[in-house]
């Protein structure tokens, strides 16, 4: 079973607190076919803690998760950042403002009824950054 970013973002929980975190394998489907239909060298997921993974921000190569850190975790079944050409060492704090950015921008898109999830919020605790 594919699922494309729009699946995802609809299976996530929204900023009431409702849904449940993705089975691992479901969130390595969702990876699979996002890079599928957009091709990309880097694409950077945060998972909050699940039945068989740990929270924190993970990046996505072909076939598998790897962790980049644990310090950062979020309340939401799963947050998918825009692709990140990066040559250097991203830091964890600039990842994290180009995520709520591309967010923030999904919302205004969705608003505009071009088909982005509404359920896209960015964490309320961190508006503040944008």
């Amino acid at each position: 079973m594919k699922m494309s970013l729009q699946g995802c973002l609809a299976s996530r929980k929204d900023s009431s607190g409702e849904g449940r975190p993705l089975p691992l394998q479901d969130v390595l489907e969702i990876c699979k076919s996002t890079s599928q239909a957009a091709p990309a060298s880097n694409l950077f997921i945060v998972l909050p803690n699940g039945e068989d993974y740990t929270g924190g921000i993970y990046k996505y190569n072909i076939k598998e998760f790897t962790l980049v850190t644990d310090k950062e975790k979020t309340a939401h079944t799963m947050e998918l950042y825009p692709e990140l050409f990066w040559k250097d060492t991203i830091d964890v704090e600039e990842l994290i403002r180009v995520g709520l950015c591309w967010q923030y921008l999904s919302l205004k898109v969705g608003s505009l009824g071009l088909g982005i999830s509404q359920r896209a919020h960015p964490p309320k605790k961190l508006n503040k950054l944008i």
